[in-house]
């Protein structure tokens, strides 16, 4: 896995696990969801069900992470506050219309606690991604929000956070 990878998958992994059960859970049998306790924090992670297929993954071969912060960092809370959870949910609908619907993106995972609710989704022009991102941010500079990305072609972030979901199980 190249080094960017790495840093990716540590930071999934440190909130490893954070789920959002937003608007994907309309479509349950697309999604696996758990809860755990990591490193003591309440994480929750939603991941693909089925893995996709090898010409979807051929056709996607970089890894865009939205890291949104949320809550206060005093706060006792490490899961979105309902305020917080509601506006996660607003947001994740606007990136469905903007990147998923018209195939700029792909979501693979979700994950939320520790004051951050990451979207991991798989691209094959990140900055198209970017662009359909801004779009849809225009209208609200204040999210709290910043975008990693790095070229995975072989889907290795991915296939990590399956392998450890389901040895988990």
């Amino acid at each position: 896995m190249p080094p960017c990878g790495s840093r990716l998958l540590a930071a999934s992994a440190i909130a490893l696990s954070l789920t959002w059960s937003g608007p994907a859970s309309a479509d349950s049998g697309r999604w696996t969801e758990s809860t755990r306790l990591v490193v003591g924090i309440e994480t929750r992670l939603r991941l693909l069900a089925e893995m996709p297929s090898r010409a979807e993954r051929a056709a996607r071969s970089h890894l865009v992470a939205i890291v949104w912060r949320y809550g206060e960092d005093s706060g006792a809370g490490r899961l979105p506050s309902a305020l917080d959870a509601l506006r996660l949910v607003q947001v994740e609908a606007l990136l469905e219309d903007g990147i998923e619907r018209p195939g700029v993106g792909m979501l693979v995972a979700a994950m939320t606690g520790g004051l951050q609710h990451e979207w991991l989704y798989y691209t094959a022009d990140p900055r198209a991604l970017a662009h359909a991102f801004n779009r849809l941010a225009a209208d609200s500079p204040d999210w709290p929000v910043r975008l990693l990305t790095e070229f995975d072609p072989a889907w290795d972030a991915y296939f990590a956070l399956r392998r450890r979901e389901f040895a988990l199980r």
